[in-house]
């Protein structure tokens, strides 16, 4: 799951939404929280916080209304953005 939210963030700065992004982002909210809900369940609290935070940054994206700067700028610092290389 995390590939596909970092390969959303990948390569996009400032921009809208468009009607299957956002609903895109919403069905991965729903897995996220299903499979937050199996991590809770099941004893697994990082992996519960990781896909929490995970939820959040969905939520945040879809309020920012495809603002996606402050991804960019976490990928950077993981390395994970081909547009500033490490």
């Amino acid at each position: 799951m995390l590939h596909i939210i970092l390969a959303l963030l990948d390569g996009v700065g400032p921009m809208q939404l468009t009607d299957m992004q956002r609903e895109t982002l919403g069905l991965m909210k729903q897995a996220l929280t299903s499979h937050r809900q199996a991590a809770e369940r099941d004893g697994f609290d990082m992996l519960a916080y990781l896909l929490e935070m995970a939820i959040i940054e969905a939520g945040d994206i879809m309020q920012r209304g495809g603002d996606l700067s402050r991804g960019s700028e976490l990928l950077a610092i993981l390395g994970q953005d081909r547009r500033h290389p490490q």
